[in-house]
């Protein structure tokens, strides 16, 4: 027989949390967003790099880290008949954490070109991801406050496997630190969209997708367990039964109870 939850009992899980927690999950969100924003920028970056034959993604292990961030500034500001290979191979910061050699990386940029508008598109590309850099900061300097305020619940989070004290605090501001609204663990997850269906008729097996629920909870969840999934030290066990799971149904798919 079918459970229904009485009207009161739903009002109970969904009952507005306070302004502390509302206002920690609108800044959580809100970096998020800016965070997305800034990927989608990083992303069209390497595209007009790819255009203009600009290869340094395929030389440092981070396109955006200060060396490269450095050359591409100096491509972008400088004509290309005024660049000096010892100007480039000056920019290059900690040399001993650089595998390439400088033919490598002066190799990367040699025959580059701007077509058509990519030297007024990185242009503004970079300037809105500073814009978008400070804006997190700005946001991440609010947070510290909700980081002092709840350190004890985010260091007694921390100690689950997976879990980080940035995590711990996105995880705070969407549940809040009232446990007493739900029911049970099962309604935490329901609510959160983990818990998997499990759709049968005539012995056989229909669905087992999550719900569409947890929009911002849901995503973090599911990256902080792939994290302990690939923990091998500090405690396999989560490790080996994901191995486990995965040989029988597959990669990131949801498990039965």
């Amino acid at each position: 027989m079918k459970k229904t939850i009485s009207f009161l009992s739903f009002f109970k899980y969904v009952t507005m949390p306070p302004a502390d927690i509302r206002d920690l999950r609108e800044l959580c969100r809100y970096r998020l967003k800016l965070t997305y924003m800034r990927t989608s920028e990083k992303n069209r970056f390497q595209n007009s790099m790819t255009i203009s034959k600009v290869r340094l993604d395929s030389i440092f292990s981070d396109p955006f880290g200060k060396s490269a961030s450095a050359i591409m500034e100096y491509l972008i500001s400088t004509e290309p008949d005024k660049v000096k290979d010892t100007e480039i191979l000056g920019l290059i910061s900690h040399r001993g954490n650089v595998k390439a050699s400088d033919e490598d990386i002066l190799g990367s940029i040699h025959g580059y070109e701007f077509i058509g508008v990519q030297r007024d598109k990185l242009q503004i590309i970079n300037m809105h991801l500073s814009q978008i850099n400070q804006c997190i900061a700005m946001i991440d300097e609010k947070l510290d406050y909700y980081r002092q305020k709840y350190a004890s619940i985010i260091s007694h989070l921390t100690t689950v496997i997976g879990i980080t004290s940035e995590s711990a605090l996105y995880i705070l501001g969407e549940i809040g630190t009232d446990m007493s609204i739900w029911r049970d663990d099962a309604s935490l997850a329901c609510w959160a969209g983990l818990s998997p269906a499990n759709n049968a008729s005539a012995g056989k097996k229909k669905s087992t997708k999550v719900g569409n629920g947890g929009h911002y909870l849901k995503p973090l969840l599911v990256q902080c367990a792939l994290a302990a999934a690939k923990s091998t030290k500090k405690d396999p066990y989560f490790h080996n039964k994901y191995e486990t799971l995965k040989k029988r149904r597959g990669h990131k798919r949801p498990s039965l109870p």
